[in-house]
């Protein structure tokens, strides 16, 4: 999990679209319809189709006697339902610690024993039983959207902050990622995650898809997130960008310049941090931006060149180091 939070760090976007909604495994998947026992705790159920087939995987598998008897996280919603029959409904529990607590088994990949996760995947018991991460994924997106309450606990005086992140990769090499940040939200609310693109060209054989009702940084126990239908939108055609860009000096230090040779005039430079978080806009004139970045922490930042009628010129990358 620290790669495919690493990987919010490659980012960069560029298209035309034409979108289609679709699902990302099947309706009922996605809808959260589908609910099986869970491979190790009968008394759970967990959101897919059960063992060996792909879909939305959780830590209830810890609760078993044999993996340290942590508390249930993930259960099957009926009452507070945004479409169909079903939501799941994600509660932060405190992990078992010590020798011979669940803990162990994941924090590799899972900063604190506070958590409460629902992550696409496959669980295989046989021949060796192992956590498969990612789901098999052969589009380009722009979004994945999905609907969501959310009920964050308090703790040290501010409330809790769940999320939702996407990655897409081939051959585990990252082309695109995105980040929502989910606040407190007493009724149905629609949550969309953005993806940029850090390759224009491959296509994706995994996406790795991660709903938290935790921060990473300060999870609270007792937050709770209910999400419902989840549905992603795809593009088919990818713009021609054409235009070079001198950018320079790169790496930067308190200013950088971007030079443009196109027959199209430039009218707008966006740049973006490394979570694809937009920093600021800026004016080109005559094919020309110099931008401060006197105030920017040292690191990766993306760019994108827009033209009068708003259409991509050039993506690209530059580094702020002191």
């Amino acid at each position: 999990m620290k790669k495919h939070l690493l990987a919010l760090s490659i980012v960069a976007l560029a298209f035309t679209v034409t979108t289609t909604k679709a699902q990302i495994i099947n309706a009922a998947s996605d809808d959260f319809e589908t609910w099986s026992p869970d491979v190790l705790v009968s008394s759970a159920n967990d959101p897919n189709g059960g063992s060996g087939t792909p879909g939305w995987q959780c830590f209830n598998i810890l609760n078993s006697p044999f993996a340290g008897s942590s508390p249930i996280s993930v259960t099957e919603e009926n009452t507070i339902v945004h479409s169909g029959s079903h939501s799941c409904k994600i509660t932060s529990v405190v992990l078992t610690t010590g020798p011979s607590g669940s803990y162990n088994y994941v924090k590799a990949f899972v900063p604190h024993d506070t958590c409460g996760i629902v992550v696409g995947g496959t669980i295989v018991t046989s021949p060796t039983p192992a956590f498969k991460l990612g789901l098999p994924f052969t589009n380009h997106i722009t979004s994945l959207s999905f609907w969501y309450q959310y009920m964050p606990a308090t703790g040290a005086g501010k409330p809790d902050t769940g999320f939702c992140s996407v990655v897409l990769t081939h051959k585990h090499h990252v082309l695109g990622a995105g980040k929502y940040s989910i606040n407190n939200a007493a009724s149905w609310t629609q949550g969309t995650v953005n993806i940029v693109w850090d390759s224009l060209t491959g296509t994706p054989d995994s996406a790795l898809i991660f709903f938290s009702s935790s921060s990473f940084y300060k999870p609270v126990p007792g937050s709770i997130l209910y999400v419902d239908g989840a549905t992603v939108t795809g593009f088919n055609e990818l713009h021609n960008v054409s235009a070079n860009v001198n950018v320079y000096p790169n790496p930067s230090s308190t200013e950088i310049s971007f030079a443009i040779t196109s027959s199209d005039i430039a009218n707008r430079a966006d740049i973006y941090d490394i979570t694809g978080q937009k920093v600021s806009s800026y004016e080109v004139k005559n094919n020309f931006a110099s931008v401060s970045t006197a105030n920017y922490a040292p690191g990766l930042y993306l760019y994108q060149i827009y033209d009068k009628s708003g259409s991509v010129m050039k993506i690209g990358k530059f580094s702020v180091s002191r």
